[in-house]
């Protein structure tokens, strides 16, 4: 694992971490969001995004699939 860091998980809150897989014959960027209630992870298969691009791609199938719960 290579460029790991900590982004902004967005108005949903909690955590936002990204990096890139190494594998033998290709790598691969992969985000990850946790908060108290649901975790989600994104991962470009096909080795052609920035931990960046991902990032923000991630924030948005966060955004379309979280609903925050009325209390």
């Amino acid at each position: 694992m290579t460029e790991l860091q900590e982004l902004p998980a967005g108005p949903l809150g909690g955590e936002l971490v990204c990096a890139v897989l190494v594998y033998p014959s290709l790598s691969q960027s992969t985000c990850a969001w946790a908060d108290g209630s649901t975790v989600g992870i994104v991962t470009d298969t096909a080795g052609r995004s920035e931990p960046q691009e991902l990032a923000a791609r991630t924030l948005d199938i966060r955004a379309a699939v979280e609903v925050r719960v009325r209390d």
